[in-house]
């Protein structure tokens, strides 16, 4: 039904999130969550026609080929499909969190303490305590371990 290009993920995580535009960014966060065409279009206030326009892009970009008859369908299926792969996933979440969000994340992971990471990096602890409970909530996490256990298994040593 669709073909998706022979890349590693972590490159074509890195290929999709720099060609992408912002709202095709948005889209495959929400793919990330299990949202269909139809939820994506009312959470993001679209019509069935723009939400198209923009899932057909994507599987462009992924290189994900459709059918002329069920261009969008098959689109959304191989998106989805593609979006929904547990390694994927947690690639794209990691490479869309900002430069100070995973900068903090990354200082967490190898144990130090907001107070410590706020000396290092020159912010506030409050600060780093708001960036990482953004990372937590972004990665699908509610604490530090959970956080260095997600890590762990995506970024094994």
């Amino acid at each position: 039904m669709y073909a998706v290009t022979p890349l590693a993920s972590v490159d074509l995580v890195d290929y999709v999130l720099a060609s992408a535009t912002p709202r095709q960014r948005q889209i495959l966060g929400l793919l990330t969550q299990g949202y269909t065409g139809k939820k994506i279009g009312k959470t993001l206030h679209l019509g069935s026609h723009q939400v198209s326009k923009h899932l057909l892009a994507l599987a462009d970009l992924y290189g994900i080929s459709t059918t002329p008859i069920h261009q969008t369908g098959t689109a959304l299926a191989g998106l989805f499909a593609l979006m929904s792969t547990p390694a994927l996933v947690g690639q794209y979440r990691w490479r869309s969190l900002s430069p100070r969000q995973t900068q903090v994340a990354e200082l967490t992971v190898e144990n130090l303490t907001a107070k410590e990471i706020a000396l290092k990096i020159g912010a506030a602890p409050e600060t780093v305590r708001k960036h990482l409970g953004a990372v937590y909530k972004h990665i699908g996490v509610s604490n530090k371990l959970e956080l260095v256990t997600w890590y762990a298994a995506h970024y094994p040593l």
